[in-house]
């Protein structure tokens, strides 16, 4: 026990010290240059990961404040938006966050069995890592319908790769081509986009901060999705078991509910119920003293998802897995565009 508590604060303390210095990179910054501390703790933690040997003694932590660090971060991260904000996603956003779902399913469904013949288990855990939520999807597919851990691997290397091109681009594209001006240079606009179109939380969130004003929506418009894993996963195992790939019947155990969503959405309802006790200062004191704390833990947890990433890795991905990838997260970001602009605005 005790040597283990060792290992996860070493991890903890390498990760912490990246996030340090990528939040202390943001606030000299920040007026200069728009780039989050996000953004800087990946590229720092990506760039320390790959050009050096860490020991397995920074395994544990890292892998703790990349996962059970961030849920805990993200779900913290309703107490500084207010679920006022529900009001603005409503029932054309919420629309449009369940339409793009069905879409990237199905296209990803055509685009990986239909044209470039994959095995069911490769196509639907690509599938549901692009459309739900990254990672956390695909850990929570890949036992449903028994993937191997080749399968597994394969999936998270390309999701990990096309959601942070996305994380990357979306901003981009917002900020310096027509797009930005096709959405009405609105950032509630981009926010709900990113918050549909880009795979991971934490992308998501680092996406969102390159533009102001976005982030409420796109956290949103993630959480939404993030509900979606029990019934999508559901529905994958039920195509797994109807393949002939698989000649299992028997039910599987219930997948786990992702509970940082539920007290983020919680959290909301707190914070806007404080608003309208308190008023004007609650905001206030929520945006001075706890949006920063909050902010830098989610830098933190994110300079631990950058010293997990492996080039290594990303070079053993095949054509195939790659030519999926792309496509399905082409198709995830072009209808989130589209539905952004025709049902949203």
């Amino acid at each position: 026990m005790i040597e283990q508590l060792k290992k996860r604060a070493s991890g903890l303390t390498l990760s912490c010290t990246v996030g340090l210095a990528a939040y202390a990179l943001w606030l000299v910054t920040k007026s200069s240059l728009q780039i989050s501390s996000l953004l800087w703790a990946f590229l720092l933690s990506l760039v320390l990961g790959n050009a050096t040997k860490m020991g397995t003694q920074f395994a544990e932590g890292i892998r703790f404040a990349s996962s059970r660090l961030l849920r805990v971060t993200v779900g913290a991260l309703g107490i500084v938006v207010s679920a006022s904000a529900w009001w603005k996603l409503g029932g054309t956003g919420l629309a449009v966050v369940l339409a793009n779902l069905a879409l990237t399913l199905v296209l990803g469904y055509i685009f990986c069995r239909v044209l470039l013949r994959m095995s069911m288990k490769q196509a639907l855990l690509i599938m549901t890592g692009t459309a739900i939520c990254g990672a956390s999807a695909i850990a929570a597919t890949a036992p449903a319908i028994e993937a191997e851990e080749e399968d597994t691997a394969l999936a998270l290397a390309v999701i990990t790769m096309f959601g942070l091109a996305a994380m990357f681009l979306y901003p981009l594209l917002f900020n310096l081509s027509p797009i930005g001006q096709w959405l009405g240079n609105e950032p509630s606009a981009f926010g709900l986009w990113s918050g549909v179109g880009i795979h991971e939380t934490a992308q998501v969130i680092a996406s969102a901060s390159q533009v102001e004003g976005a982030l409420e929506l796109a956290t949103l418009a993630k959480s939404v999705r993030i509900f979606m894993i029990g019934p999508v996963v559901l529905l994958c195992a039920a195509l797994f078991r109807r393949s002939s790939e698989s000649g299992i019947s028997e039910k599987r155990e219930s997948t786990p509910w992702p509970w940082f969503a539920l007290v983020f959405v919680v959290l909301t309802f707190v914070h806007a119920g404080l608003e309208a006790w308190i008023g004007p200062s609650w905001v206030q004191f929520s945006k001075t003293w706890l949006s920063p704390p909050i902010k830098f833990f989610l830098t933190w947890a994110f300079a631990a998802i950058g010293l997990r990433v492996r080039f290594r890795t990303l070079r053993r991905i095949g054509g195939k897995a790659f030519a999926a990838g792309l496509l399905v997260a082409t198709a995830a970001g072009v209808s989130a565009l589209l539905l952004t602009r025709f049902l949203w605005l």
